[in-house]
């Protein structure tokens, strides 16, 4: 039996396709992820001026002012 050369140009659309589609949708998800980035980001200013403080005073002095927590060790 002979191959039908029919479907040979019917696989390359196919596959054509199928890459097309595979970049739209990496485009897509990484362009979706981008617009969250902008829209939840942390944008706060803040101006602390302290002498002789300690590390932990500091810190305790941005929580205060800014309402985000710091997670950290002090060891």
């Amino acid at each position: 039996m002979k191959k039908s050369k029919a479907n040979i140009p019917l696989l390359r659309n196919i596959r054509k396709i199928v890459r097309i589609m595979k970049i739209a949708a990496v485009l897509v998800f990484l362009l979706s992820f981008h617009s969250f980035a902008n829209t939840y980001g942390q944008n706060i200013k803040i101006n602390i001026s302290m002498e002789n403080a300690t590390f932990k005073e500091v810190i305790e002095r941005l929580e205060k002012e800014s309402g985000y927590y710091v997670v950290i060790r002090y060891d």
